[in-house]
């Protein structure tokens, strides 16, 4: 899956996918081992499908928090 990952002001990341589809993270969401990622957080139409974008989302966050600690916006761990 191919994921644009874009900042947003200076505390949140974009992540888009290639239908058009994105949801937006915090810097803090992703520093956080514990950021609530919720389906109905993506964004974009048509809706996908309740288990296509539970995994949109939680992709879309593995992404936005490698992207934010390979470019020093939060510390690895």
């Amino acid at each position: 899956m191919a994921l644009d990952i874009k900042r947003v002001g200076g505390t949140s990341l974009q992540v888009e996918n290639a239908t058009g589809h994105w949801v937006i993270f915090t810097l803090d969401e992703l520093r956080s081992h514990s950021a609530l990622l919720s389906a109905g957080s993506v964004e974009g139409t048509p809706a996908l499908p309740e288990k296509d974008a539970e995994l949109f989302v939680w992709s879309a966050f593995a992404a936005a928090r490698g992207y934010a600690v390979e470019h020093g916006l939060i510390a690895g761990g």
